[in-house]
């Protein structure tokens, strides 16, 4: 089969699997179970993309994109469009929103074509929309609405400005704990990580894949201090930190 074919294949199998005789947990999913397999396999996909595990990113790129085509199925046995629709309004917009590409506007940056593709996005709207930020995961969702209050300059001068705000959110959340407070505490703590996210902004870091980060790095030294644990049922928090330690170390050499 022709792999400029593939796409098509694709969209038939859908058909099958969603018909009368096809699957039945394919025909059970519509719109709102399917929102987490969405979410799953974006996020899979980032991974092999952090990893740049290309085997894996070509599999995870196919798995998002039949998401698209599982929802556009959904869609058309609803009559409201199909993936053809979908695709077309696609075209559609990558054309209007790259005037810089297909019309007289120029950009010889990619922060000019950025500026140009947010001026065609934003032309007619009076108003911004920080409420649709919100389907985000929480730390994507920071960087977004801190991103755009920073177009309106409602910002810190510079980044080691924010380390006064975060020695102040620190003192803020001991003190929530001193008065055995949880609400206030969870508030405290919401504020740091939110003040955190802006200076992760300022030095052109993306939080969502530093923490990803940090969530790995703690994942490969703790599965080295568990294989410890086997070894040593009950150890003291003493010995946890020494083979912390030595793993840590390890790792730098």
């Amino acid at each position: 089969m022709n792999e400029k074919e593939g796409f098509e294949k694709i969209v038939q199998i859908m058909k099958i699997l969603r018909s009368e005789n096809g699957c039945p947990w394919d025909r059970s999913r519509n719109l709102s179970n399917l929102r987490e397999n969405i979410i799953e396999e974006a996020y899979e996909l980032v991974d092999a993309v952090t990893k740049n595990d290309v085997e894996n990113i070509k599999e995870e790129v196919g798995d998002l994109l039949l998401q698209s085509v599982f929802v556009s199925q959904i869609m058309e046995e609803k009559g409201v469009f199909d993936i053809y629709e979908a695709l077309n309004s696609l075209s559609k917009k990558l054309i209007e929103r790259h005037p810089h590409v297909f019309g007289n506007r120029k950009a010889k940056t990619p922060e000019e074509a950025k500026a140009s593709w947010d001026s065609v996005k934003n032309r007619g709207k009076k108003e911004i929309d920080l409420e649709k930020y919100k389907k985000f995961p929480a730390l994507i969702e920071a960087q977004k609405i801190s991103s755009k209050a920073a177009k309106y300059n409602f910002d810190w001068e510079k980044p080691e400005d924010i380390f006064e705000k975060i020695e102040e959110e620190i003192g803020e959340i001991k003190d929530a704990v001193k008065e055995k407070n949880k609400e206030k505490t969870e508030e405290e703590i919401g504020d740091l990580l939110f003040t955190i996210v802006n200076l992760a902004r300022r030095l052109n870091i993306d939080s969502e894949i530093a923490l990803k980060k940090a969530n790995e790095k703690f994942r490969k030294r703790f599965t080295e201090i568990l294989k410890k644990i086997r070894e040593n049922p009950n150890p003291t928090l003493e010995e946890l930190n020494i083979e912390w330690e030595r793993i840590k170390k390890k790792e730098e050499n």
